[in-house]
């Protein structure tokens, strides 16, 4: 993971990580993202000032005991076709420039 620590121009220590996963649960779902953390500390690190997670892409998880059989197989028959669309790589090309 990198992580970046400076001072900003009001003394305060920020720090940047360029990798950072957050998650919210709640009754019937979960939430992960995944991003960049910057959080802010006072300049005496005795308090967060400020926190903020860009996310880059995040998904929602539900139980499975929540689905209905045939809702799982619908989303595994999407999956199936999703994953027919994507090319696979070409094992043993290389572009020479």
């Amino acid at each position: 993971m990198h992580t970046k620590v400076a001072k900003n121009s009001s003394g305060q220590i920020v720090l940047d990580y360029a990798k950072a996963i957050q998650q919210s649960v709640f009754e019937q779902l979960r939430v992960v993202r995944d991003g960049k953390l910057c959080i802010v500390f006072s300049a005496t690190v005795s308090k967060i000032c400020y926190w903020e997670l860009c996310a880059r892409r995040h998904g929602k998880l539900i139980p499975r005991r929540l689905l209905i059989p045939q809702h799982v197989k619908e989303m595994n028959n999407d999956v199936d076709e999703q994953q027919s669309c994507v090319p696979a790589p070409a094992y043993g090309t290389c572009n020479k420039d």
